[in-house]
Parts: structure tokens; sequence; C-alpha cells
């Protein structure tokens, strides 16, 4: 599976509802990925998203709002926008570490991450 990736079977097998920590795998569909995730892993504290360009920056938007535990986010050398940064700074209180080095944040990102 090195080379091919994960199956869609095994994803559903291993996103289960105790996970705290997530990498999105670039092997396997990123669209399964995250629904699984975001319809099961509520306790989610961890996500890794590096280097996800394949996603648009309408989803984060929407998808931080399943997880205000999250108190580590990865978004480096993704293309998130300023309002996918809005919602997690209002949505993930509890945030103490991102990464967003190589991505698309601007100053008014940032504003958002450190005003809400």
């Amino acid at each position: 599976y090195d080379h091919k990736g994960l199956p869609n079977e095994t994803l559903h097998q291993l996103i289960l509802p105790q996970l705290e920590s997530y990498k999105i795998q670039m092997r396997s569909s990123r669209h399964i990925q995250t629904n699984l995730i975001g319809q099961r892993c509520e306790k989610l504290k961890s996500l890794d998203f590096a280097y996800s360009k394949s996603i648009q920056p309408m989803f984060y938007t929407k998808f931080f709002r399943n997880f205000p535990n999250l108190v580590r986010i990865n978004l480096q050398g993704t293309i998130i926008d300023n309002e996918g940064f809005d919602s997690i700074g209002e949505i993930c209180t509890q945030l103490k570490e991102i990464n967003i080095s190589h991505s698309t944040i601007t100053d008014a990102g940032l504003m958002y991450l450190c005003v809400n």
C-alpha cells in the first residue's frame, strides 16, 4: 500500500470516534477522510493537513466548526483563506499550536487568529 494508499474500506475502520490525533493521508481520498473525521471524531485534539493543496479554501470554514477542542493544527503548505483562519480563531478556543508556514495566510488572517 506504500504506492497506492489505503483502500477506502480501511479508512472506515481506522477513523474511529476515540481518535484524538489525525494526519490527512496524501494517498487516500481526502474527501472521504475529512467526511469521516467530521462525522465521527468529536474528541479530536490534533489535526494535520500539511501540504493538502487540493483542499479548497472554503472547505476549512465549515470543517473546523466540528472541532472546538483542537489544541494543535498543522496547515503548512495549504491554501486556506482568511475566512478559514477566522473560523479557526472563533471556534478553536483551546488552540495552543498552529503551523501556517508556506500557507496562504495574510495579515488579516493573522489578525483573525489573534483577536478571536
